[in-house]
């Protein structure tokens, strides 16, 4: 039996329809973003700007010690001169404190640093501040006297910036520890 012309006209024309279809839709999804070139290079500008104003660093805020009157049981002292009665830092095997404007800050020892006194460390670190002591072992006002040496004191902020340099003696007596609690 032969198809009738009338009914194989109309399914033809379904059949192209349906293949169509998909390309059509995918055709009208398919948008392109035209940009004009200033607008490329406002944007070049502007994310510039954002990382230039990320890497920016804040004022070096310099800090100036006050003197400490309670030793807190810390073994050792830096004093900005042999004659200054307080000193400004005491630390020890654990912790060393400074206080700036007021505010007593402290600082957690650095167990890998330099070991300047039985116990005691060169290195000690807060979260907003490094502390450095130095002393020449070489010179000869740092001999025969282990509980007594002229000494550097630095404090870098948290950008790795000196805020402070300061020269003058160390003193260590003997180590205090609190004591235990009871049981």
């Amino acid at each position: 039996m032969a198809k009738s012309p009338r009914i194989a006209r109309p399914l033809h024309t379904l059949t192209v329809a349906a293949l169509l279809m998909p390309a059509l839709c995918l055709g009208g999804c398919s948008k392109t973003v035209v940009t004009a070139p200033t607008s490329i290079a406002e944007d070049a500008r502007a994310i510039a700007a954002v990382e230039a104003a990320q890497q920016r660093l804040p004022p070096v805020n310099f800090v100036t010690l006050q003197p400490l009157a309670q030793s807190d049981g810390q073994p050792c002292a830096f004093n900005l001169s042999a004659s200054a009665k307080a000193p400004v830092f005491r630390f020890g095997a654990e912790v060393g404190r400074v206080m700036i404007d007021g505010d007593i800050k402290t600082f957690a020892v650095d167990h890998g640093s330099i070991e300047i006194y039985p116990g005691v460390r060169q290195q000690y670190d807060s979260s907003e501040f490094s502390l450095q002591l130095q002393h020449d072992v070489d010179d000869a006002d740092n001999r025969g006297n282990a509980g007594r040496w002229p000494a550097k004191l630095t404090i870098s902020d948290s950008h790795e910036r000196m805020v402070l340099l300061a020269m003058g003696v160390v003193t260590c007596g003997p180590q205090t520890r609190a004591p235990a609690a009871p049981l």
